[in-house]
């Protein structure tokens, strides 16, 4: 099988020497190949293609001592390489590709020499020298293939040297433009595990793309000249104009949007970009004359909540002045509290003309109208809980903010940034969300390979806790319970609860003499009243949510701003979310020019790390919306984000 790996190898390297001749200039060496010369090595190099390495190897060795130099000799040095290689004898493998590239850096053998050292270094544990090595191939000697393989190595060593992504995102991004060429069809010659699937860089550089903590310098950095037009410099082009935005060089932002705009009609960002572009004052582009429907609560007991979520899309829309939007779109408001079954509103909508609908926002409402939506063919996005709404069919979404990217944010932010905490305790509800809160924390620590040592619940609502902390709590025993009072055993305390209940409980544990541990909580607790009622004994918590308003992002400052301006309040959650429901129409509208309402679904679909303001959004395959949520914490008597 070695033998085999190996000639598929020289495959690749004979055919990426045969495409690249008649561009590459000969390199000039002080002997000429003469007939004797080209014999006794070729009687090596018929050997070595047999597969008989062991005779081939010494005649290719003769040949080196024996003949004057010329490109003859740098070919058998490889060829050693590779035979000492197929032995896993990779120190004196990389002995014989140095030797091939030594002297004269011939492109027919340089560039495949330097990746096979580069990759006999990374079998040798030597990630570190072999991202060195592979960063001095001459990519433009290189064949397609070679590239591939070049750039999938830099991703794979870096990971292995747990590098972090922004040092190694350019492999990521090579390794887009080399699929992009059509190296892909040509890696089934190449063994499993040496190639990135175009799946996995994708989602590396989307990931990227998302992340809030890079600095300008972080995109500056890469080859942006370079990687201009290709498809990797869609992605840095969008990412850094974001990054402008944020810094608030709107300008340079308005520059660089406009130049991705022109260059990159067709890219996954382009529909974000264009709603960026609507928020700097430039031309958002189509969308002249689309309209949306809403269907939200505005009478009744849940009126509060609807009209929150109607000013919010009111604001998208640019409906009242400091709020922007596009120009030409317009929305039909429904009331689901009017008495008219939200199935008939879904059908008055269509009737009128609207290409997709926001809402509704209750949860028997919005399972009618999905299910009524679905059936007319009109995309819905509803901010409903209810979890198995986007199971209806394919033009149903929901933009609601799960458990699960809570959990997700929560943990994921845990074992990246606080690597000291790993053993957890839960204290939990005895209801059914405290209990799925309880499981996803549990899978979820158990997946980062952390442990959770033990929890206990209570009764909901309940105003003292000693109880059942001591293991006396409904649902608590004191064999769980017990635990709580062992400080080396956990290092970190999980209560997914209200900040009311957490006010009352966190005092409780510190007069019980826990103290020193970790909290950590939901969104639930991004309230100031957390600090009021927790005082002291909050400090340094570690929560999520969705919106904050003092957040770093520009984009929240931004729509913070305007809302406050043209509403005279804050805006909250509720805001937040009708502005992005709105929003992620607008970018799908802009997404190829997706006016209509099976392009818009499909749209919809596509996007992938929008710039919510309450958190970067993606739907999945279902339709439901998966979100990177904020960090906070409490920091000087006050709520503040950490990521």
């Amino acid at each position: 099988m070695k033998k085999l790996f190996v000639l598929s190898f020289l495959i690749i390297f004979v055919a990426g020497c045969a495409a690249g001749t008649v561009a590459r200039k000969a390199p000039t060496y002080p002997n000429q190949e003469t007939p004797e010369a080209k014999a006794f090595f070729n009687r090596g190099y018929d050997l070595y293609m047999g597969g008989r390495f062991s005779e081939a190897d010494p005649v290719l060795s003769q040949f080196i001592t024996q003949f004057p130099y010329t490109e003859l000799t740098d070919k058998a040095r490889f060829y050693r390489g590779e035979i000492a290689f197929s032995k896993e004898d990779y120190d004196s493998a990389i002995n014989f590709y140095r030797q091939s590239f030594s002297q004269i850096q011939s492109p027919n053998i340089a560039p495949m020499a330097r990746f096979k050292a580069a990759l006999a270094m990374y079998r040798l544990g030597r990630n570190d020298a072999a991202l060195m090595q592979i960063k001095s191939v001459n990519r433009k000697a290189a064949s397609a293939i070679l590239r591939l393989r070049v750039d999938s190595l830099g991703v794979i060593a870096s990971k292995a040297a747990k590098k972090d992504l922004k040092e190694y995102v350019i492999w990521d991004l090579y390794v887009l433009d080399d699929y992009s060429a059509g190296a892909g069809f040509k890696a089934m010659s190449v063994p499993a595990g040496e190639i990135i699937k175009e799946d996995v860089a994708l989602n590396d550089v989307r990931t990227w793309v998302a992340d809030e903590t890079l600095a300008l310098a972080d995109v500056q950095i890469l080859p942006l000249k370079e990687i201009k037009g290709k498809r990797s410099g869609g992605y840095a082009n969008y990412k850094y104009a974001y990054l402008l935005l944020r810094a608030g060089n709107t300008a340079e932002a308005t520059k660089q949007l406009k130049a991705y705009l022109g260059s990159y009609p067709k890219h996954e960002y382009y529909g974000a970009a264009r709603v960026l572009m609507a928020e700097l004052g430039g031309e958002i582009g189509v969308g002249a004359g689309v309209t949306v429907g809403v269907i939200l609560p505005l009478s009744g007991r849940y009126a509060v909540y609807g009209k929150s979520v109607l000013h919010g899309v009111e604001c998208a829309l640019g409906i009242y002045a400091p709020c922007t939007g596009p120009a030409g779109m317009s929305m039909i408001v429904k009331d689901s509290a009017g008495g008219v079954s939200a199935a008939s509103l879904v059908d008055q909508l269509v009737s009128e003309g609207v290409a997709a609908i926001i809402g509704p926002l209750l949860s028997k409402a919005a399972d009618d109208a999905a299910r009524r939506a679905q059936q007319v063919g009109v995309p819905l996005i509803s901010l409903s809980q209810r979890a198995t709404l986007p199971l209806i069919g394919n033009y149903i979404f929901r933009n609601y903010v799960t458990p699960e990217s809570e959990i997700s944010t929560l943990v994921d932010y845990v074992f990246s940034d606080r690597r000291s905490l790993r053993r957890f305790f839960i204290l939990y509800p005895d209801n059914k969300k405290g209990a799925e809160y309880k499981d996803l924390f549990t899978e979820a620590v158990e997946g980062w390979g952390g442990k959770v040592v033990g929890s206990t619940s209570y009764a909901p609502n309940q105003m003292e806790f000693g109880g059942a902390l001591r293991g006396r709590g409904r649902g608590a025993t004191e064999q769980t319970a017990g635990i709580m009072f062992e400080s080396p055993n956990f290092d970190a305390l999980f209560i997914p609860d209200s900040f009311n209940t957490v006010g009352y409980i966190v005092p409780t544990l510190a007069l019980m003499g826990i103290k020193n541990k970790q909290l950590l909580g939901i969104s639930r607790w991004n309230d100031a009243k957390l600090v009021e009622r927790g005082g002291e004994f909050v400090d340094d918590a570690i929560f999520v949510d969705a919106f904050f308003k003092n957040a770093t992002n520009s984009s929240v400052a931004s729509f913070v701003s305007k809302f406050k301006g043209a509403y005279g309040i804050d805006p909250t959650l509720l805001e937040a979310s009708g502005y992005d429901s709105m929003r992620l129409i607008i970018a799908a509208i802009q997404q190829n020019g997706a006016q209509n309402r099976d392009t818009i679904r499909d749209a919809l679909l596509r996007i992938v790390n929008f710039p919510g303001v309450a958190g970067r959004i993606s739907f999945d395959k279902n339709g439901d919306a998966r979100r990177q949520l904020y960090v906070l914490t409490v920091k000087d008597g006050e709520i503040r984000q950490i990521r």
